[in-house]
């Protein structure tokens, strides 16, 4: 299977933390904790431990992007399907803590279509359940032209504004404004969050970026399915 163009750049200088998210700032101590990383558990291979960002969805389930998983997968193995059937070659840090994974899943259309038309999602469904509490999803009808909104991954919160959404392939796509902030190698599988009514919502799951950090429109995928 062919590794998606323009979205398996994440994965290199997956260990520099230094440049999530830019035009970002640290966010504070216990905020957003639904928002997690991704990490090989793997001891012959201990230079890809962080490589990617995930969001708890329910107490035993991390969304992610689907490029994390396969690309990961075939850098470090040769295998895009290797976490399918040795999901023990990850863990999921929540709030500091390590937590094993029993399935992988990636979203069925994402190995059928190429670019968007391929959701370009992925489930881990965590062994044990985790005390955070799962972000609630925001509703397609709110996700509007300028509707504020933050782009979350590795510790970091940048602010932005939805510029569109568009629908490719069945799939919901949402775009932020690049003018104030954008995203860097490493970010993919993080949250884009609307607040609505006092509450955050999670409005996708961030998925394209170029090979590059700077001032550039972040996107991101809205799940069909509501795991």
């Amino acid at each position: 299977m062919k590794l998606k163009l323009a979205l398996v750049i994440i994965l290199f200088s997956i260990s520099d933390l230094t440049h999530a998210l830019y035009g970002a700032r640290p966010l504070l101590t216990g905020q957003h904790q639904a928002v997690v990383s991704l990490h090989l558990n793997d001891p012959q291979n201990p230079e890809y431990d962080f490589f990617c960002n995930g969001v708890v969805i329910s107490p035993n389930k991390i969304l992610t992007a689907g490029h994390c998983i396969e690309g990961m997968a075939t850098e470090v193995y040769r295998k895009w399907f290797i976490f399918s059937y040795e999901p023990q070659l990850l863990k999921v840090k929540v709030a500091g803590v390590k937590y094993e994974v029993a399935e992988v899943t990636l979203a069925p259309s994402y190995t059928e279509n190429a670019g968007f038309a391929g959701e370009d999602l992925a489930i881990i469904q965590l062994k044990k359940a985790v005390s955070i509490s799962p972000l609630k999803f925001a509703r397609r009808r709110d996700l509007q032209a300028g509707t504020p909104a933050s782009l979350i991954a590795r510790g970091r919160i940048a602010d932005s504004t939805i510029s569109r959404s568009v629908f490719i392939g069945g799939n919901t796509v949402t775009y932020t404004d690049g003018s104030r902030s954008g995203v860097c190698q490493g970010d993919s599988g993080g949250a884009l969050i609307i607040r609505k009514n006092g509450e955050d919502l999670l409005a996708g799951i961030i998925s394209v970026q170029t090979n590059e950090c700077g001032r550039q429109e972040a996107t991101a995928v809205f799940p069909k399915a509501k795991f």
